[in-house]
């Protein structure tokens, strides 16, 4: 049963970027039923790990950044990128 999982989770840490977190192969395992959406996940993840270094840029620099990174996600299909990228950095 758990077969599947560490496959998917060894292929997906072994071409993780730099210090990215590690998957376990329960993260990756989905139950029948299940309101996961996988690519959805994996894109919080990268937008998590492409907006990381934001300490070190200026206001403008990170807006920039997040206006390229919702311009990504739109190219990629997802219709919601704004919400999809409010999800991962809530504005306050």
């Amino acid at each position: 049963m758990f077969r599947g999982g560490d496959c998917a989770a060894d292929y997906r840490n072994a071409h993780r970027y730099g210090r990215a977190t590690r998957y376990g192969r329960h993260r990756l395992l989905v139950c029948e039923g299940g309101d996961t959406d996988l690519r959805r996940e994996e894109a919080k993840h990268n937008i998590a790990a492409a907006y990381v270094l934001v300490g070190s840029m200026t206001p403008a620099q990170a807006a920039k950044r997040k206006e390229n990174i919702i311009r990504s996600l739109r190219d990629q299909g997802f219709e919601d990128a704004d919400a999809l990228f409010g999800e991962v950095f809530p504005e306050d």
